[in-house]
């Protein structure tokens, strides 16, 4: 079960984690960790979630506009109803995570793990994934217009979408081991 955390705990919490990354060493701060929780109905701007812990949780219906997710532990974290406008996510942790359907406008993905993350049906527009790992993600009907994949790594990742060569052109400075190009994210299937 999730503990549903929000309001002035949510609020403390996030100032003590501001404290942390000022000061690090010797810090009367404390670095947010976050396990099984659930956040609903945020709005979040210019923070800095920089190296917390947003593990297995649930984060439903928030906007999150110019906020910092750079080396940020994002595991088995389900996004539901999100909106992330220009964040940057750089060497972010997104292994097992759900972002499906949800929208990430000018996000930074440069160096970030996306090992088995789903983002099928997920709205990328002019975001970079610059060296990031994209192994078994599954993309499938992702909106890729303007994204950027310099020298990303993509390894049986599933993808789909009817506009061939937007997709083709998304990915043509990947570095791409295997792939697979089918609505079902199946090998039998091919388009």
């Amino acid at each position: 079960m999730k503990t549903l955390i929000g309001g002035e705990p949510l609020n403390q919490l996030l100032a003590e984690h501001k404290i942390w990354l000022a000061e690090q060493i010797d810090s009367s701060g404390k670095q947010l960790e976050l396990v099984d929780a659930a956040l609903s109905d945020c709005h979040f701007r210019e923070l800095d979630f920089s190296c917390a812990a947003l593990v297995r949780c649930t984060i439903s219906n928030a906007h999150f506009d110019l906020c910092d997710f750079s080396n940020t532990l994002l595991i088995e974290t389900v996004f539901n109803n999100c909106d992330f406008d220009n964040c940057n996510f750089t060497k972010a942790d997104f292994q097992r995570a759900d972002g499906s359907g949800c929208r990430f406008r000018a996000a930074n993905f440069t160096r970030a793990d996306l090992t088995d993350c789903n983002l099928s049906g997920a709205a990328l527009e002019d975001s970079r994934f610059d060296w990031a790992w994209l192994v078994r993600t599954d993309l499938r009907y992702a909106i890729l217009l303007g994204a950027q994949f310099n020298e990303t790594r993509i390894a049986n990742a599933k993808f789909y979408n009817k506009n061939y060569s937007l997709l083709f052109k998304a990915l043509a400075q990947a570095a791409i081991e295997e792939m697979v190009f089918s609505p079902k994210g199946d090998k039998d299937s091919l388009a």
